[in-house]
């Protein structure tokens, strides 16, 4: 390629790349997973789930007095996927001093690839350490601790080790050589997590509580239980705020609740005690929605039925109650299906009859 086209690609590749739209430069982040990052974002928040939910080996290890957000500004700009990231630090103590970074990746559905990125993310943070000569390379006092939280319906399958690819007691006999097999992370999985440690009440377990209702009168009682957990809590009233916003946003949605009517609530007490006064009012409209839906689809198949055999459409409209323009839709609809029929059987025939010769049955 000469100069003059190398350069003409270059302003063509410039000239598309401020073109395209930022949301499509960025990698696309769900409302539960930023709802995640957001509540995960405060230090109290992380420091209980360090507490509770993570190996107590590690745990004992945790000078929470050294925990604070790691500015991962350096490595977004070398890993794409990264805008959202969680990177809390920390010391250990009770021996050596080290520096320990936890890598937090939020996860509704299960990622095969998981290892792969969690592989390909540690030698980045670990090279944006070096950068800002933060990473002791003799020692191995730079601890990075890879962690999945994950809400989705099924259990986490996806391997959670290198291990599970490579045997990393493998020999080379020859040489001597010893490969190693790095890159292990670590599984919240909120749907199979023991109950006990739900009945502790720390802040994440109470996110993760909400998570696991099942139906409208345990979503009530949850947050009510929550909301007087929060009541004495003044300085965790955003992360409350939070929570509220998260129930309004995805909690009612996959319970099929509308959620208009809650849109100026943003206290969850309040929100508990609106939910359980209108609660029996939809529960009452969703049945009779349900009950018009039932009735309006049967009037279609009498409606169908009916002019199948040449009803008159005035005494189809008298029979069912339906407009003369949605039966005249129902007909045309009717025409369409015969016509496909016709031609999928014309279709039949014609192969039928090439095939003829061969097997001689017609």
């Amino acid at each position: 390629m000469t100069r003059n086209k190398q350069e003409s690609k270059k302003q063509n590749d410039e000239k598309q790349a401020e073109q395209t739209p930022q949301a499509e430069k960025e990698p696309k982040i769900n409302a539960c997973d930023a709802s995640y990052r957001l509540y995960f974002s405060y230090s109290e928040v992380m420091e209980q789930f360090l507490i509770y939910f993570i190996p107590e080996k590690l745990r004992g290890r945790v000078n929470f007095a050294t925990l604070s957000r790691y500015d991962s500004q350096n490595i977004s700009r070398n890993w794409t996927d990264s805008r959202e990231d969680l990177i809390w630090y920390a010391q250990t103590e009770k021996g050596v001093t080290r520096d320990l970074y936890s890598l937090l990746e939020f996860q509704s559905s299960v990622s095969q690839e998981m290892i792969f990125r969690f592989g390909q993310y540690t030698f980045i943070v670990y090279r944006a350490l070096f950068d800002e000569k933060a990473l002791k390379m003799t020692d191995g006092s730079t601890l990075l601790f890879p962690i999945v939280i994950y809400n989705g319906d099924t259990p986490w399958s996806a391997i959670r080790s290198m291990r599970e690819i490579h045997d990393p007691r493998e020999q080379d006999s020859d040489n001597g050589f010893q490969a190693q097999a790095l890159f292990d992370y670590f599984v919240v999985d909120i749907g199979r997590l023991d109950p006990k440690l739900l009945e502790q009440d720390s802040l994440p377990g109470r996110l993760f509580r909400l998570e696991r209702v099942k139906d409208e009168n345990e979503l009530i009682q949850t947050i009510k239980d929550i909301a007087a957990s929060f009541r004495g809590e003044e300085g965790h009233r955003e992360l409350a705020r939070i929570l509220c916003g998260w129930v309004k946003r995805i909690g009612l949605k996959r319970l099929k609740i509308d959620s208009t009517q809650f849109n100026a609530i943003y206290e969850l007490e309040e929100f508990g005690t609106m939910l359980e006064n209108v609660l029996p009012n939809w529960e009452a409209k969703v049945e009779k929605r349900a009950k018009e839906e039932a009735r309006n689809e049967r009037d279609r198949e009498i409606a169908k039925n009916l002019l199948e055999i040449g009803i008159a459409i005035d005494k189809i409209m008298q029979a069912t109650g339906m407009s003369q323009k949605d039966i005249l839709a129902l007909k045309t609809e009717n025409a369409n299906a015969w016509n496909l029929i016709q031609k999928k059987g014309a279709s039949i025939r014609g192969s039928l009859f090439y095939l003829y010769p061969l097997t001689g049955v017609r």
